[in-house]
């Protein structure tokens, strides 16, 4: 795997070369930079309506269509585009975490994919009407699929849901 680089969000590359050289060397800019994975605004084209930087990337890579997937695009879209967010839900959770890591966006990235892989697998194995009753990417349907995957490896689990309640325990102390 490559390693993850951050840019703050905006229409141009950190150096201000074309996103091309970027990708030119291996990079993969995703909701940056101007690029093809990037549906944000630029000086030379609007916003690419009804997308995300997710939604661009499964289509890049051409599994936008994969069913297991499409529970996950929709709760993106949604979070992304109408502002959806319920509180304990995977978005929320999300934001907490950078709040409780300021700056320590690879531990949130990894602490997100752990769960987000977890729900995938559940999905395939399980078909995406077990856990689209409703939402399906809250706390409780996160925890599901986690400790499905994670049925072997119990400290995986517990590890997750502590990181995870002690960062919104200090941040509802706050908020």
């Amino acid at each position: 795997t490559a390693p993850v680089v951050y840019w703050n969000a905006g229409p141009t590359t950190p150096d201000g070369r074309p996103v091309e050289d970027w990708e030119r060397k291996g990079y993969f800019p995703i909701g940056v930079g101007g690029g093809d994975n990037d549906e944000h605004p630029t000086l030379s084209r609007p916003r690419r309506e009804g997308e995300c930087a997710l939604t661009l990337v499964a289509k890049r890579f051409g599994v936008d269509k994969d069913p297991a997937l499409q529970p996950l695009l929709q709760y993106i879209i949604n979070n992304d585009l109408e502002g959806i967010e319920r509180e304990l839900a995977l978005a929320h959770l999300v934001r907490v975490m950078h709040w409780k890591y300021p700056g320590g966006s690879k531990t949130v990235l990894d602490w997100a994919m752990l769960v987000l892989d977890a729900h995938y697998e559940y999905q395939q194995a399980f078909g995406t009407s077990t856990t689209i009753t409703g939402w399906g990417f809250d706390f409780p349907s996160l925890m599901r699929a986690l400790r499905w995957k994670y049925s072997n490896d119990p400290q995986t689990v517990l590890d997750w849901e502590m990181c995870v309640l002690d960062a919104v325990h200090e941040y509802q102390e706050v908020f």
